[in-house]
């Protein structure tokens, strides 16, 4: 989860993203066989990570749709 957060908070949601969502999947199935508690935060990181991936997804998107738009149009 620190690290899902860390990269939503620095703007590197694209590395740090998957990374968190990773290590939460790896926390879950240790979680599971040994039974320890912090099963939700897990799931947090998890999920904060995915958010954190699309929103860097967008942005990239974002920023590759309006660089061709920008040397499609003269005069911009």
């Amino acid at each position: 989860m620190v690290v899902s957060i860390a990269g939503l908070l620095l703007c590197c949601g694209g590395v740090s993203g998957v990374v968190g969502v990773v290590l939460g999947h790896v926390a879950r199935r240790q979680i599971r066989r040994t039974g320890q508690g912090g099963a939700g935060m897990a799931l947090a990181g998890i999920l904060v990570g995915w958010i954190g991936f699309v929103i860097f997804l967008l942005v990239l998107t974002w920023h590759i749709l309006f660089n061709v738009m920008a040397v499609k149009i003269p005069g911009l």
